[in-house]
C-alpha cells in the first residue's frame, strides 16, 4: 500500500508549483459545501467582522442550537453532531490529485469572535475546525477536545483500531497549540508544514501568528486511507449531549492557501500593514509612478520578503519582474496570487 501511495504522489507533483484559492467554492471549483452542513449555515461576506470595515472575502460558517443535518442528510444526527463545513475538491480527482503533495505548506486566517463558546461555554460536545480527511478516518485534525473543561486548541493524528468500543477510527496523538483565550476577537495567521507519511519520517509544523508552536514528527497519515486526503474546514460540533443545549457558534476563515514553499511569517496586523503597502505599490506600478514607487517602498515595504531585491527591481525599472515578484513574495491577497 506504501509503494502505491508513492506513486501517485510522484505523478501528482508533476503538476508543478501551484496555490489555490479558498474563495473558489462550488461544484467545480476548489472547495464545495458538505452535503451534511445546515441549511443556510455557510456564506461569503465582504465586511470584517472584526474591523467593521468593508474586506476582501470571507468565510463564514454558523451552527445553530437543535438542528443537525438537512433534509437531503441527516446522518450527522445519529451522533447528535452539526456542522458547516468547506472540503476540497479532490474527491473524484483533480488536476492535484486525490491526495496531497509529499509534503507542503498550508496557511490560513482564522477568526474566533469573542464569547465563541468552548469549554463551559458550551455543552458537553467537541469541535473540528480543520482536517486532512479521507472519508473514513482523518489523517490530521485540528480541534477542542475535553468536554467543557478545554480552552485548548489541538492538533492530532489518528489510528484504525479494529474493534474498538467507540469505533475504530480512535485519537493517536494529542499535541495543545493555543490557548483559544489568547485569540478571541481578532484574526490569527495560522502557517502549517506537513510532510505526509506513514512511518516515524513525518513532520508537522505549526506556527501561530509567527511563533511556532508545535514541532510533530511521526506518522502523519493513517496507513489504511493513504488513496485519499482532502482538506475541511469550518465547524464540525460532536457528540454533544443534547443538541437542545448546543449554543449557537459562528466562525470566519480567510486566505486558505497551500504552497510548495514557505510563505512569509507574520500576524493579521502584519498583514493589514502589508495589504495597504501593496494596495499603493499596484497604484504605483501599473501607473508606471516609479519615483513614488519608490517611495513608498523605502517608507513602509519591509512587511514585504525580500524588501532589497523589491528595492533592486524598482531602480532597474523593470515593470514585468516587478509584477512577478509581488505574484511571489506578499503573503496577502492583494497580491494578484498566481493561479
Amino acid at each position: 500500500m506504501i509503494l502505491g501511495f508513492v506513486g501517485t504522489l510522484s505523478a501528482q507533483e508533476r503538476h508543478g508549483t501551484f496555490t489555490y484559492n479558498s474563495m473558489e467554492s462550488g461544484p467545480n471549483r476548489a472547495f464545495f459545501e458538505k452535503q451534511r452542513n445546515l441549511p443556510n449555515s455557510y456564506s461569503r461576506i465582504s465586511t470584517d467582522p472584526f474591523s467593521g470595515k468593508a474586506s476582501g472575502p470571507i468565510h463564514r460558517f454558523e451552527i445553530r442550537t437543535g438542528e443537525c443535518g438537512n433534509q437531503r442528510d441527516r446522518g450527522d444526527c445519529s451522533y447528535n453532531a452539526m456542522r458547516s463545513e468547506l472540503s476540497e475538491n479532490n474527491h473524484r480527482g483533480t488536476r492535484f490529485g486525490r491526495i496531497q503533495p509529499r509534503e507542503a505548506w498550508y496557511e490560513f486566517d482564522i477568526g474566533f469572535p469573542n464569547g465563541f463558546p468552548f469549554g463551559p461555554r458550551q455543552t458537553r460536545s467537541y469541535y473540528l475546525l480543520g482536517q486532512w480527511h479521507n472519508g473514513e478516518c482523518p489523517h490530521l485534525n485540528f480541534g477542542i477536545w475535553g468536554g467543557r473543561q478545554s480552552h485548548v486548541l489541538h492538533l492530532r493524528t489518528n489510528q484504525i483500531i479494529p474493534g474498538h468500543r467507540h469505533g475504530d477510527c480512535q485519537p493517536a496523538d494529542l499535541i495543545p497549540v493555543i490557548d483559544l483565550r489568547e485569540i478571541e476577537g481578532r484574526w490569527v495567521h495560522f502557517v502549517v508544514f506537513i510532510k505526509w507519511s506513514t512511518g516515524d519520517d513525518g513532520e508537522v509544523r505549526v506556527f501561530v501568528d509567527g511563533e511556532q508552536r508545535v514541532q510533530y514528527n511521526g506518522r502523519t497519515l493513517v496507513p489504511e486511507y493513504t488513496g485519499r486526503n482532502h482538506f475541511d474546514f469550518g465547524i464540525y460540533l460532536a457528540h454533544a449531549d443534547s443538541l437542545n443545549r448546543v449554543r449557537p457558534a459562528t466562525l470566519y476563515y480567510r486566505d486558505i492557501r497551500r504552497l510548495r514553499r514557505q510563505p512569509p511569517m507574520g500576524s493579521a496586523l502584519q498583514d493589514k500593514l502589508e495589504e495597504t503597502f501593496v494596495s499603493k505599490v499596484l497604484g504605483h506600478l501599473f501607473l508606471r509612478k516609479f519615483a513614488d514607487l519608490s517611495s513608498v517602498v523605502l517608507g513602509a515595504g519591509r512587511s514585504c520578503a525580500n524588501h532589497n531585491a523589491l528595492i533592486s527591481l524598482i531602480s532597474r525599472r523593470s515593470f514585468l519582474d516587478l509584477v512577478k515578484f509581488l505574484r511571489c513574495n506578499c503573503r496577502h491577497a492583494s497580491c494578484i496570487w498566481a493561479q
